[in-house]
């Protein structure tokens, strides 16, 4: 709706570095959930794909502390 309207919007680079940053389990739930920016390339390939790196570095730092 903001977009037909021309109003701010997050950008999809905002979108791309909070799922670097841990928020990629959420960006994926919201895409499924809101069936929105699924016909990107960047976002239905890049978010699962950055969702596997984070789970990848999440259970190296776990076993690396314990």
């Amino acid at each position: 709706m903001k977009a037909e309207k021309k109003r701010w919007r997050i950008s999809e680079n905002t979108l791309i570095i909070l799922g670097l940053l841990g928020g990629s389990t959420g960006i994926l739930i919201g895409m499924v959930m809101f069936k929105h920016k699924l016909s990107k390339k960047k976002f239905y390939i890049g978010i699962p794909l950055i969702l596997i790196l984070n789970k990848i570095l999440e259970l190296t730092i776990l076993n690396y502390i314990n």
